[in-house]
C-alpha cells in the first residue's frame, strides 16, 4: 500500500512537473511569438522611416533645383527680349538645359501650380503684393515666382500678387467704379 501510495505521489509529482513544463513551454512560445511580432513591427517602422527620409532628402534637392530653373527662366526671358541674343547658340544651349531640368521635374512627379485668375489659397500661395484692381477680392493677378507640388504635396508655394477687390471712389455721392472702370 505504501508502495502504491508512493507511486501515486510520484505520478502526481510527474504530472505536476509535466504541467509546469508545458506551461513553461507555452509561456516561452508566447513570448517568442510576441518578440517576433514586435521585431516585425520594428522592421516595418524602420523601412517606413527610411522611405520618408529618402523622400524628404529628394524634395530638398529638388527644391534647390527649382532655384536653378528660376535662374534659367530669367536668363532665357532676358535673352529672348534682346534681338542680338535671341538666336545665339548660347541661348539655345540655355533652352536645352532648361528643358532637361523640366524633364527631371516631370520624372520626379513635380508639377507647377497654376495660379493666374485663381482664388488665393494660403496653403498653396504666398502673397507678395496686394493691390487694387477690377477683379474681385483675393483673385491672383500675377505670379512673381512659380510654385510647385511633388506627388500632390506642396514643395514650394507660388509667390503671387492678389487683388484687394474693386476700389471705390470716395465722394459725396459714394459712387463706385463699374466693371469697365467708369463711375456708376
Amino acid at each position: 500500500m505504501k508502495q502504491e501510495q508512493k507511486n501515486q505521489e510520484t505520478n502526481a509529482d510527474k504530472n505536476i512537473q509535466n504541467e509546469t513544463k508545458v506551461d513553461q513551454v507555452t509561456d516561452l512560445t508566447n513570448t517568442l511569438k510576441r518578440l517576433q511580432a514586435e521585431f516585425e513591427n520594428y522592421r516595418k517602422r524602420i523601412e517606413k522611416d527610411n522611405v520618408q527620409i529618402k523622400e524628404h532628402e529628394r524634395a530638398n534637392i529638388l527644391l534647390e533645383v527649382l532655384s536653378i530653373i528660376d535662374n534659367f527662366e530669367s536668363a532665357i526671358r532676358t535673352a529672348m527680349n534682346d534681338k542680338s541674343l535671341k538666336n545665339n547658340p548660347i541661348t539655345k544651349g540655355f533652352e536645352l538645359i532648361y528643358l532637361q531640368l523640366n524633364d527631371l521635374l516631370k520624372r520626379n512627379d513635380v508639377k507647377s501650380i497654376e495660379v493666374l485668375g485663381k482664388k488665393f489659397d494660403p496653403f498653396m500661395h504666398e502673397v507678395v503684393i496686394s493691390e487694387d484692381s477690377q477683379k474681385e477680392k483675393n483673385v491672383i493677378l500675377a505670379e512673381v515666382q512659380k510654385g510647385y507640388t511633388i506627388k500632390d504635396k506642396l514643395l514650394r508655394p507660388a509667390k503671387v500678387n492678389i487683388s484687394r477687390g474693386k476700389k471705390e471712389v470716395a465722394s459725396n455721392n459714394t459712387e463706385a467704379l463699374d466693371e469697365t472702370g467708369n463711375i456708376s
